[in-house]
């Protein structure tokens, strides 16, 4: 459920992503980003926990997570964009 909302709030804000079919999806998602660091490091200083690879950020929702931090996760990234 929380990766869904996670996929589906990228859509919206219009992020590109890198996504398994659905059946072979895990709760992995990818976003394209030209300052995947840069964006990792703003989001931990706002507490959001995320990693990043080359050309993305990784973001991986578990089940202890809740849907504010996903809500949260959004607010945090759109403020970085916006620099």
């Amino acid at each position: 459920m929380l990766t869904e909302r996670l996929i589906d709030g990228a859509r919206s804000a219009g992020f590109s992503m890198a996504l398994a079919e659905p059946e072979q999806r895990t709760s992995i998602v990818m976003i394209r980003h030209d300052d995947p660091s840069g964006a990792v490091r703003h989001l931990a200083e706002h507490d959001v926990i995320v990693d990043y690879r080359p050309g993305f950020v990784r973001v991986s929702p578990h089940f202890y997570n809740t849907e504010d931090e996903v809500d949260r996760f959004f607010a945090h990234f759109d403020e970085f964009l916006k620099r």
